[in-house]
């Protein structure tokens, strides 16, 4: 069973056009972690997330957990966005819960381009959960670690008139209870919840639907995972990568079709991962990244091809990483950036690094202003990225956020969240805002608090 941090990743871009606003630039969005990876649009995630990451993203993050969700990385398909989430694990004693919520009853405070403000708060404490942005404009958070069950489900509802303004409401119950699992949006607007972790791996999974606001159990997944990411693919599939079970780390794949609701399996990795990444390029492959293998973290990554099935080695990262973010670019290449190597300690990097796909190199790029893993990393309309949280080896968790600047290549500080957190949920949404809800920030309760960032 993991015990440690994990991402988060929460990307969108061609959800947005679902949303009414519409991005600059071209190109696919992904996102990574607590998270899976979009086409020809936006993956999110929790998980990523990672997770994160999820991305959070985006082809996840980071796969479960995050977001890396989210992270990061939960995956994205044409005209929406999924959901990523992260692994389970990742306590500390440092760091404190903070404000950051808004009563129920009051408006939000305007937001301020640039910076951090206060949003309505979620109903309650989560981390490990997913944040999946419907082709409504709204945001189906989905269970998680907390102070309630994690069978427990809300909307958050970001109402425009012009800015955001904030309704959060329960939605339905979930079949299981679950943490650490992954989320996709799927083409018919219903939400994919599979995997995770309650008591036990779990192997079940099930579908939301908007309109109903209901659970539905769908097929059962080949195996039993936690960690794992979520990635949207071209054809509509969702594919599932890696994480762990009762028998280890795992190095399998398949795949979940909407139109027979059944899990498959495809191509196994070359090496066993969780908390990596799994990223959505443009040319339909997806990028692996690192991630916790029998042998510790390792640099390696390798491609899956879709129309083969199979996994092909992709060259080694200029550094080993585990619960850090991918996130694909509007140019094509992707930026992986933090994470920690797990041996008998860890210590989160302040280094990043871009994947050219058209070359098959990684070069290294600008570095954090703070080491920091299991933060989430979300694509702006602008084609910067915004990094949120995280936490480095002490354990501090920040609530400092950086973007990074693809033209310059470097880091820069952008403010600061309501909350100190990591395995949150970072979510782009209509109007180039991004909403960060929840995480865990070092205390037995959590962080219900969200805030939405305006540039």
């Amino acid at each position: 069973m993991s015990t440690r941090c994990s991402v988060s990743i929460a990307f969108a871009a061609s959800v947005l056009a679902a949303v009414g606003c519409k991005a600059t630039g071209a190109g696919a969005r992904d996102a990574g972690p607590s998270g899976s990876g979009g086409s020809a649009g936006a993956g999110q995630q929790s998980g990523t997330g990672g997770g994160n990451g999820g991305g959070s993203g985006a082809g996840a993050t980071a796969g479960m957990g995050g977001a890396a969700g989210s992270s990061s990385s939960g995956g994205a398909s044409p005209g929406g966005a999924g959901g990523s989430s992260g692994g389970r694990g990742g306590t500390g004693t440092s760091g404190g819960a903070g404000g950051g919520g808004m009563d129920a009853s009051s408006d939000a405070a305007p937001v301020v381009f640039g910076r951090f403000s206060p949003a309505e708060h979620l109903r309650d404490t989560r981390w490990l959960h997913t944040a999946t942005l419907l082709p409504n404009g709204k945001i189906l958070i989905v269970g998680g670690v907390g102070r309630t069950d994690p069978a427990t489900a809300e909307i958050y509802d970001p109402l425009f008139n012009p800015q955001p303004n904030w309704s959060v409401s329960d939605t339905g119950t979930l079949m299981a209870s679950r943490s650490a699992h992954v989320a996709a949006l799927l083409p018919d607007g219903k939400v994919l919840v599979a995997g995770g972790w309650h008591a036990d791996f779990l192997a079940s999974a099930e579908l939301y639907d908007p309109a109903s606001g209901t659970f539905a159990a769908t097929g059962e997944m080949t195996e039993a995972r936690e960690n794992a990411t979520a990635t949207m693919l071209s054809n509509g599939k969702v594919l599932i990568v890696g994480g762990s079970n009762q028998t280890g780390r795992s190095r399998t794949a398949e795949l979940y079709d909407p139109a027979s609701g059944r899990f498959v399996a495809t191509g196994s990795m070359t090496v066993e991962r969780e908390l990596h990444t799994a990223t959505l390029l443009q040319n339909g492959k997806v990028l692996v990244t690192g991630g916790f293998s029998k042998t510790g973290t390792n640099a390696t990554t390798e491609l899956y091809d879709p129309t083969a099935g199979t996994f092909s080695p992709a060259g080694s990262m200029t550094t080993a990483r585990e619960n850090h973010t991918a996130t694909l670019l509007v140019d094509g290449r992707v930026l992986i950036a933090g994470g920690g190597p797990w041996v008998t300690t860890y210590a989160a990097p302040r280094s990043a690094e871009l994947y050219d796909p058209t070359a098959g190199t990684f070069t290294s790029t600008g570095k954090f202003v703070l080491p920091r893993e299991g933060q989430t990393a979300t694509l702006l309309l602008d084609g910067t990225v915004l990094m949120v949280g995280g936490v480095d080896n002490i354990p501090n968790y920040f609530d400092r956020a950086e973007v990074y600047d693809p033209t310059t290549g470097s880091f820069s500080t952008a403010g600061y969240t309501g909350n100190r957190r990591t395995q949150h949920s970072a979510t782009l949404i209509a109007g180039g805002f991004v909403i960060v809800c929840g995480g865990n920030d070092g205390s037995a309760a959590g962080v219900a608090g969200c805030d939405i960032y305006g540039y």
